[in-house]
């Protein structure tokens, strides 16, 4: 797809919108965006992943069954990947992917994905139940951190830029208003 590190979340957004405006190959992007997924996956590429899994789900694509290997340091690629599961847009064995990347002991440490697999019900009944049972409360119950409004931004307005300004770090101030704001260190 690309040659850049830290590219993909561009890309993505400039295909999101293309989507949004019903310009994007979809057939094209389908395959690419599996393929660099399976890739960022077998190389522990959190961001690049995190990306690929938001362009699923922000155009609804599916890319079916993906082969990698579960790793439980992955905390919110394993998240997001557990809603692709969720949502269909990929496929995996998620019961088998929940006791590897969570074994009891670990519940706690992966507190992100077992908060979302209670709370949006997650996995089967039983393993909710094995991760209820271990997992320590720390935040209300059914919250969830997924925001599945992340691409309101993202509309079919042509005029709207596909990467908002604070993409690029970039303000409404002028130079001399940064200026100003140092004097305040």
């Amino acid at each position: 797809m690309v040659s850049y590190p830290h590219c993909v979340d561009y890309c993505v957004l400039l295909f999101l919108k293309q989507h949004a405006l019903g310009n994007a190959n979809e057939k094209l992007w389908e395959e690419v965006i599996s393929r660099e997924l399976v890739r960022h996956l077998a190389l522990s590429h959190d961001h690049e992943t995190s990306w690929l899994l938001a362009a699923l789900v922000g155009a609804e694509i599916k890319v079916g069954k993906l082969d990698f290997a579960p790793d439980p340091n992955r905390q919110i690629t394993n998240t997001l990947l557990f809603h692709s599961l969720d949502k269909g847009f990929v496929e995996f064995d998620g019961n088998a992917f929940l006791d590897e990347v969570m074994p009891d002991l670990e519940v706690n440490s992966n507190w992100l994905l077992s908060n979302e697999v209670i709370a949006n019900d997650w996995g089967t009944s039983a393993a909710r139940a094995r991760i209820a049972k271990q997992r320590k409360q720390i935040v209300g119950k059914n919250t969830s951190f997924i925001n599945t409004d992340f691409l309101v931004e993202l509309d079919s307005e042509e005029s709207r830029r596909a990467i908002p300004d604070r993409y690029n770090r970039y303000d409404d101030g002028t130079a001399d208003d940064d200026e100003t704001d140092d004097e305040d260190f």
